[in-house]
């Protein structure tokens, strides 16, 4: 804890001397240029990415982990997502491409090839059917869409058994 106060003792330091100095006219026109630059995308841009939010519980061999699981789909069909708990604690990330998923950014418990390749060919199988709210089976996976939007995904194999359900945006 000592190693690391003198750390953060000089970058406060080093942030209150740049931030105290005064600024020429040419930091000034590079400081808009930069801030310019770094403006946040048009609307157009942020509207084209689709965000879908999903209440999920997850059985594990009789043991239920509860989360939400938010996926951001790209116009070119790339997706990105997350799980999380109810507290905010990040489980895993994932990518989707053309068929293909990545499992990243474990936490230290899961983080193991074992789970990495299950959650992969589960995430790789059910992404698709979630999207889509389909129904199919493959193996021993299953995805089972509901009437009321919520979709149920099995692996019998390993005993695990995801249900999604989507979150509504309504205050």
């Amino acid at each position: 804890m000592i190693r690391y106060l003198t750390s953060i003792s000089l970058a406060l330091l080093l942030c209150q001397l740049l931030c105290a100095s005064p600024l020429s006219v040419a930091d000034t026109i590079s400081a808009a240029a930069a801030e310019e630059a770094c403006s946040l995308p048009d609307e157009e841009a942020v509207r084209s990415v689709d965000s879908r939010e999903f209440g999920m519980l997850m059985t594990v061999r009789g043991r239920e982990v509860t989360g939400l699981c938010i996926m951001e789909l790209s116009p070119d069909g790339s997706l990105v997502g997350t799980v999380v708990n109810e507290f905010g604690v990040k489980a895993f990330d994932f990518t989707f491409d053309s068929k293909k998923a990545k499992v990243l950014n474990l936490i230290k418990p899961l983080d193991r090839w074992y789970i990495r390749k299950v959650l992969r060919a589960d995430l790789a199988f059910m992404i698709p059917h979630l999207l889509a709210k389909t129904s199919a089976a493959k193996g021993c996976r299953t995805v089972t869409a509901a009437e009321d939007g919520s979709v149920k995904v099995s692996n019998d194999r390993y005993k695990i058994y995801y249900t999604f359900t989507p979150m509504t945006n309504e205050p």
